[in-house]
């Protein structure tokens, strides 16, 4: 999937994902779910599908949380801010990506793959569309927010606040 993905190949990750999705609810096995339903709203990102990456990354924020999965929730918000990044408020898309990377445990391998594939192209987007002293406050700004916070930012961006 993550290959694919790298590749540009996102039909093809799609299929496989689907595959692993169908495969892992079967086994009832909670944190590949998550982590595939992940990457299938990734995938809706980089296809410019906002609905299909909101309906992944709300559904799977919500899940993410009851389990108190912290890895599993900063994708989340990288998810939130890759479609801020998509709707035009890059700022606080910069705030959420700044978020992840501080909160971001770099011994934990399992995560780099979504890292490099996933966020980073979106990380390059905001830095090249943004004025450097913008993106450094934004990013700083981002930096210094609980993961808690950086929760409530990305839906009140979205308006996915649960009722």
């Amino acid at each position: 999937g993550h290959i694919a993905r790298a590749f540009q190949e996102f039909d093809q990750s799609e299929a496989y994902l689907d595959h692993c999705l169908a495969l892992c609810c079967d086994l009832g096995l909670d944190d590949p779910v998550n982590r595939t339903r992940c990457a299938r709203g990734f995938i809706a990102l980089h296809k410019c599908d906002e609905k299909a990456a909101e309906t992944f990354f709300k559904e799977t924020l919500q899940k993410a949380q009851e389990m108190n999965f912290t890895d599993v929730i900063l994708l989340c918000i990288a998810g939130f801010a890759g479609l801020n990044l998509l709707k035009g408020n890059r700022e606080t898309a910069i705030r959420l990506f700044g978020t992840c990377i501080a909160h971001w445990d770099p011994n934990q391998d399992i995560m780099a793959p979504y890292k490099v594939v996933d966020i980073d192209p979106f990380i390059d987007r905001c830095r090249r569309e943004t004025e450097k002293d913008l993106f450094d406050r934004a990013w700083t700004e981002g930096s210094a927010l609980s993961v808690d916070q950086a929760v409530q930012i990305a839906q009140e961006s979205l308006n996915l606040i649960p009722p």
